[in-house]
């Protein structure tokens, strides 16, 4: 097992700054994620730990040593790639064992190490079949058992999921998750996808445009993103952003205005030097369609997802509030005037409009 840190690391092609002074520790034994959208630099972070990319600044270092000038080879790291990247004249088994096989192993501890992975990978009945005789699934689990047979200190995982269909991708998220439970290796994870770092990481290291905007735990990711990107990122749907002010009721109560009308103001902000602009984040959730609430919106369409409903309405302003509810409720049509209350008021936060981070509460 192994860390990996990253201290003041940039990487630059030509003009474009891919990562920008990433400053991130990757803890012994854990699945770290890296989200975001194509070309925020997941991938080159994770190629610089592989040494496929050499860093312009900065220091990288696995279990404390700096490993800017070792060669791949020798950073005791293993990449399972996006394309599978399997040898289509070879055998599973001999696909497995190749690793080994480069490494000098004797061909006895070859064939147990390489039964072990395949009994633990369930690939023991496909060890005479060649790649082309495999599923989409199949195959990504031949790809982590030849990254398992060599024992690395690091998992790196670039995308590894993003060919399979729907249902393979949370059948093999949930098997990624257990091995790597079960083998404790220091993994970090790439992908675009929120709910595959939602449901698998440990921690999620959010990035936009090389720049790391939050690093925490899911659960503190969804409860308080660090800012308005990470507030819209993270959730499906995401959190409703309004643009708002804060001020004070008709009967004196401090309240957020909104085009549409109004909103409490949490208690915890009540008092504080306040932004004159801000952004209201609210869950989807966290919002009923109720004939007494204090928003006025217009429904623009109502999204049935089976046992959930997404209501998207538009505020006066133009700007989109979605209210997720249960699908046995009174569905709105579309281009109906309707009423939205938030259910608990203290859990909508506050962020400043100018800058984009969220306002610190009492």
């Amino acid at each position: 097992m192994a860390t990996i840190e990253f201290e003041n690391v940039s990487k630059r092609f030509g003009d474009s700054v891919a990562v920008d002074n990433l400053n991130l520790t990757v803890q012994d034994g854990e699945l770290l994620v890296l989200l975001g959208p194509s070309g925020c630099g997941k991938s080159t972070v994770l190629r610089m730990v592989a040494g496929l990319d050499e860093p312009d600044e900065g220091l990288i270092k696995i279990n404390q040593e700096t490993v800017n000038d070792v060669e791949p080879r020798d950073r005791d790291v293993a990449m399972v790639f996006q394309s599978y990247a399997l040898y289509p004249h070879l055998t599973v088994a001999r696909n497995l064992e190749f690793p080994l096989r480069r490494r000098g192993v004797e061909q006895a501890e070859r064939q147990k190490i390489v039964s072990d992975v395949a009994e633990t990978l369930q690939l023991t009945p496909l060890l005479e079949r060649k790649p082309a005789e495999l599923s989409g699934g199949q195959r990504q689990r031949v790809a982590l058992g030849r990254a398992i047979v060599r024992k690395p200190s690091v998992f790196l995982m670039d995308e590894p999921l993003s060919n399979l269909d729907a249902a393979l991708r949370v059948e093999t998220r949930a098997q990624i998750v257990a091995l790597q439970r079960r083998l404790m290796t220091t993994t970090m994870y790439v992908t675009h996808d929120q709910v595959e770092a939602m449901t698998m990481g440990d921690r999620i290291a959010v990035m936009k445009a090389g720049v790391l905007q939050q690093l925490a735990t899911p659960k503190v990711l969804y409860s308080l993103p660090a800012n308005v990107f990470v507030a819209g990122f993270l959730g499906n749907p995401p959190m409703n952003l309004l643009p708002g002010t804060v001020g004070s009721s008709t009967e004196g109560s401090p309240v957020i205005r909104l085009t549409g009308g109004e909103l409490p103001l949490p208690s915890a902000y009540v008092g504080l030097n306040l932004p004159e602009a801000v952004f209201a984040g609210v869950r989807p959730e966290a919002l009923t369609v109720d004939p007494d609430g204090s928003l006025s919106a217009v429904t623009t369409i109502a999204e049935v997802l089976g046992s959930e409903v997404h209501v998207i309405t538009a505020l006066p302003d133009g700007s989109h509030l979605i209210v997720r509810q249960d699908a046995d409720l009174p569905i709105p049509e579309r281009n109906e005037s309707i009423r939205i209350r938030a259910d608990d008021p203290e859990s909508i936060l506050l962020f400043d409009a100018l800058s984009g981070e969220r306002v610190q509460a009492r």
